[in-house]
């Protein structure tokens, strides 16, 4: 005996099923709206050069003095150099350390050796003294750079190590 196939019903949807999807696609819609509108917000305005046609280099601060500071006791210097310019910045080696007054200069740190325009690299050390290293101090920072009309900048850090 054969059997007839039925077709297979058909199901219409529902006013209320149609409303559930709109209602989720509308709710994607705005998340990814927001999304987009907070990371064009945090980007703030574009980039305006001080300085065009070179990289240019703009310490933050060129002059640090501790005062009295006791034995042991270790202090961290750190400062920003920004690229002012419209060109990549390089550092040209490690930041060096002249001792003008005292002895024993720590090791510098950079964050990073290349700065895009309107960037920033953290320059940073720590240093320490202890008996027999003790009374005035005073380092220079030369920070070098490919910047060709300011090269090279001087950053000073005072201290007095006492007992």
């Amino acid at each position: 005996m054969a059997t007839t196939a039925h077709p297979q019903a058909v199901r219409k949807p529902t006013i209320g099923s149609t409303i559930t999807w709109l209602a989720i696609c509308i709710g994607v819609a705005t998340v990814f709206v927001t999304a987009i509108s907070l990371l064009i917000s945090r980007q703030g305005p574009p980039y305006e050069p001080e300085i065009t046609g070179r990289p240019a280099v703009q310490v933050s601060q060129t002059y640090f003095d501790y005062g009295d500071v006791h034995y042991n006791v270790p202090i961290t210097t750190s400062f920003q150099v920004k690229n002012v310019g419209d060109d990549t910045l390089f550092f040209l080696g490690e930041p060096q350390i002249q001792v003008v007054q005292g002895c024993c200069p720590p090791r510098v740190a950079i964050s990073d050796r290349e700065i895009d325009p309107g960037e920033e690299a953290a320059v940073s050390f720590t240093f320490s003294m202890h008996e027999g290293m003790d009374g005035p101090h005073h380092f220079v920072v030369h920070v070098r750079t490919n910047d060709p009309v300011t090269n090279d900048q001087f950053v000073h850090v005072y201290s007095n190590w006492i007992p």
